[in-house]
């Protein structure tokens, strides 16, 4: 009897530590796709959490949904991230978006916002080396007026955080678009994590029309440094060759 009361009370120890530890530990975030529209406010959107509810996608790293949006009655929207698609140490964050208003819908915005947490580069010389490089592509038609594109890094590492160094904005209204940006030098993150969010805000008037898109971003060395390589490609190519024929 005095060995399973010994027994019972480890038992219950065992219990209330693990709960301590559950609470205690930090729950490490996940990359999370939003979309709202301006005609009601936010009310119709949804914020969609990587392998959460609404998540289409059972692919850790990629997010998709499908639903309705404010006017946008037709709404196809997939995100990706590490560990899926690039790293903590080479950020490499997409958004891909089709989305449709029907005859009658009224004018309308549509922001879709992608943000991942826990990037971090493995020196404050490797992020004074990069910059933020944003590529997009499109088509609008019908009532869809613009679609605008801008990328956030955040020094705090807050999801949809928007306090560290951006990309210039991109504005579009032709009915095939491409183009990219980049921003300074990413010096300032330091080597500590940030965070990455993606914003693209998509106009409409009234009526029928439909937008397609695709947003990239990732982490390049920076002009400056580019430069620098591709001048000590000769100097590199002279040394080689030298020492070919001297081993010949």
């Amino acid at each position: 009897m005095h060995l399973m009361r010994q027994f019972r009370r480890l038992a219950a120890f065992a219990v209330l530590a693990g709960v301590a530890s559950l609470a205690t530990t930090p729950a490490q975030a996940a990359m999370k796709l939003s979309l709202s529209a301006s005609s009601d406010g936010g009310a119709s959107g949804v914020t969609i959490t990587d392998n959460g509810i609404g998540d289409l996608n059972p692919t850790l790293g990629v997010i998709t949904f499908s639903g309705a949006v404010g006017q946008f009655a037709i709404n196809v929207t997939t995100g990706v991230s590490k560990p899926f698609q690039g790293s903590a140490s080479q950020p490499d964050v997409d958004v891909n978006s089709l989305d449709s208003k029907s005859a009658g819908s009224g004018a309308d915005t549509l922001t879709i916002k992608l943000t991942d947490t826990g990037f971090q580069f493995p020196s404050a010389a490797a992020a004074a080396a990069n910059v933020l490089v944003q590529n997009v592509g499109g088509t609008l038609s019908g009532s869809l007026l613009s679609a605008k594109y801008q990328a956030f890094t955040d020094p705090t590492n807050a999801e949809f955080g928007t306090g560290g160094p951006a990309t210039t904005q991109l504005t579009f209204s032709g009915s095939n678009f491409s183009g990219s940006s980049s921003s300074g030098s990413l010096a300032s993150l330091g080597a500590n994590p940030f965070s990455i969010t993606l914003v693209d805000i998509i106009s409409a008037g009234a009526g029928a029309g439909t937008y397609s898109g695709d947003h990239q971003v990732l982490s390049n060395p920076e002009p400056g440094t580019m430069a620098m390589i591709a001048a000590a490609l000769p100097v590199l190519g002279v040394v080689w060759a030298r020492r070919r024929k001297a081993q010949a």
